[in-house]
């Protein structure tokens, strides 16, 4: 037989492994500083109150009721701090303890069927396997199970209920009519039970794993026809855009080559001394929207006409542009894929430009060498960079945040490039390289 000594060092072992496998399992309400002393000191309220047990009825007697007395006030504890208030709490509750109460069973049915009752085989062979399944449970199912919790909110009720129909089996069988201890000849049957116990265990897991990954699926698609649609959106944005561009370079052309027939006339009016009519020519000519005539950065016409409209768009809004462009007229860049990338590259800069509290500043960067179109844009902003989960978000509406760097690192994506934004002081600089052929 197994002296106190002994029986506490098991206990004390199953215990310690029911808590490494429920923390395993389930991610408390939150890992805050107070949430931990609140932890330990509940857990100490347990432990002292086994070590009065102890101290008035002796070590036996706490041994045998260590179980009954620990699992509802850590029923209760676990409760008080988790994150999940339904059967989500329970269904890993009772996993926990029935794989390590469990495993403990069937290492006393091996110990007893070749060793019989020699302590060492019992403490070692019973504590090694009950470490080993925390261990297990701890490295290889505590990360996709923590996200099946998160992302599956339903049935975990009727899961809930039949792992704690399993626990109650588990327990009466081996405590009832007599300790399995003192029933050798059902040895076998419990191994057949508990075998069947871990079946459900596995079972329980791979169907919730299996409606997180379903769920997963399901969110994933979603969230990919959205993202299609909002490209989509994007690009009749930039193709309108574009044209529009267009337009108002090409009214200015119009405009700036009928200015010699208007000074024509302006100085007919003055030679008659006609004035009053030249202010009224004046104003019925309304210069007022008329742009500059397009600049000639570099020679290839897309990004020659974006650098301009954003030149026109930047001196508007009293923002300094400073552009120096290297760009062949012809390049094995998609031109729709273009106008993605530098609209948007600068369509974000001027917006982070409008919000800085000091000078206005904007300067960019293109060329093309060795196959490759680098692309640098520094601009002022108000110093606070927003982000979530890794992506650069807007400065405009809610329903547009981050929309259109997604389109810059898709561009990026296509031609196998490199994207890098990062600030300095109270510029932010944004670097996009792409590979082109």
């Amino acid at each position: 037989m197994l002296n106190a000594d002994q029986f506490t060092i098991i206990n004390i072992v199953m215990i310690t492994c029911v808590l490494i496998t429920f923390f395993s399992v389930y991610v408390p309400k939150q890992r805050s500083r107070s949430y931990r002393v609140s932890a330990v000191l509940s857990l100490l309220i347990c432990a002292l109150f086994m070590a009065g047990i102890a101290y008035f009825k002796g070590i036996m007697a706490a041994n045998h009721s260590m179980l009954a007395v620990w699992i509802p006030l850590t029923f209760l504890v676990f409760g008080t701090f988790a994150k999940y208030k339904d059967g989500r709490y329970v269904v890993t509750y009772f996993i926990s303890l029935l794989s390590i109460t469990s495993i403990n069973g069937l290492g006393f049915i091996i110990v007893d069927s070749f060793f019989g009752w020699q302590p060492v085989a019992h403490v070692s062979v019973r504590c090694g396997l009950m470490l080993l399944v925390a261990w297990l449970m701890w490295y290889y199912v505590k990360k996709p199970l923590a996200k099946a919790l998160a992302s599956v909110s339903k049935g975990w009720s009727l899961m809930a209920v039949v792992s704690g129909l399993f626990y109650l089996l588990f327990v009466v069988f081996f405590a009832y009519p007599k300790p399995i201890t003192e029933r050798p000849k059902e040895y076998g049957f419990a191994v057949l039970l508990i075998l069947t116990i871990y079946c459900a265990i596995v079972l329980v897991i791979y169907t919730i794993l299996n409606l997180s990954q379903e769920i997963e699926k399901g969110l994933e698609e979603a969230q990919q026809q959205n993202e299609q649609r909002i490209d989509s959106m994007r690009l009749e944005q930039m193709e309108l855009q574009y044209q529009n561009m267009m337009s108002t370079l090409e009214q200015t052309r119009i405009i700036r080559h009928d200015l010699s027939h208007h000074f024509r006339m302006i100085a007919e009016y003055c030679r008659s001394r006609q004035y009053e009519k030249i202010e009224e020519y004046l104003k019925e000519l309304n210069f007022k929207n008329v742009v500059e005539e397009i600049k000639v950065y570099c020679r290839n016409d897309t990004a020659n006409i974006i650098l301009s409209y954003y030149a026109w768009l930047s001196e508007t809004e009293g923002i300094h542009y400073i552009c120096e462009a290297d760009l062949p007229k012809r390049i094995s860049c998609d031109e729709m894929d273009l106008s993605v990338l530098l609209g948007n590259a600068l369509e974000n800069a001027v917006e982070g430009c409008k919000k800085a509290k000091t000078e206005r500043d904007l300067r960019i960067k293109l060329r093309y060498e060795k196959k490759k179109l680098i692309l640098d844009v520094r601009n002022s902003f108000d110093g606070c960079l927003r982000e979530k989960n890794g992506v650069l978000l807007s400065t405009k509406e809610l329903a547009q945040h981050g929309f259109g760097m997604r389109s810059i690192q898709r561009v990026v994506d296509k031609y196998d490039g490199y994207l890098r934004y990062y600030v300095e002081d109270l510029t932010f600089v944004l670097q996009i390289v792409l590979m082109l052929n």
